[in-house]
């Protein structure tokens, strides 16, 4: 019977622990996939540096257009 308990708990220790493991992959598997998706989506700051850049070349072809 004591043998019985103590294979049981630790069967249950095991089944936890790989649990928490698999676990604990997911969790940096979601964290790898949002580092992913952050790092591929452009910046507010890209996005204002665009705008700036396409004013300047529009202000340069006013210019030209004047000269």
């Amino acid at each position: 019977q004591e043998n019985r308990e103590r294979r049981y708990r630790e069967r249950e220790r095991q089944i936890e622990e790989h649990r928490k493991k698999m676990q604990e992959e997911e969790e940096a598997r979601e964290r790898l996939r949002n580092q992913i998706i952050i790092a591929s989506e452009p910046s507010i700051e890209d996005l204002h540096l665009d705008k700036k850049e396409s004013e300047v070349e529009e202000a340069k072809a006013i210019i030209a257009q004047r000269s």
